[in-house]
């Protein structure tokens, strides 16, 4: 029988941190945008484009710095 423990995945503090930030922000801004605007295809842009820039976009530095990188690829996604 193989050794279960090896299989099991390891979670780090950062991981863990983008993942509850995606589970707070990313239903909020579909809800805003669905419920709030009534606009279903800005709801679905908005709910990939969350995932996207807390899921896979990784800024270093103390938490002022990710807030302002992340603002600013708000601001560079929505100006394109």
């Amino acid at each position: 029988m193989p050794d279960l423990r090896v299989a099991l995945p390891t979670w780090s503090v950062p991981a863990a941190m983008r993942a509850a930030r995606a589970v707070v922000v990313i239903p909020s801004l579909f809800a805003l945008a669905y419920e709030g605007f009534g606009n279903l295809q800005m709801a679905l842009f908005a709910a990939f484009g969350g995932f996207a820039s807390l899921i896979f976009a990784a800024f270093g530095g103390t938490r002022r710095d990710k807030l302002v990188a992340h603002l600013g690829l708000a601001v560079t996604a929505a100006s394109g």
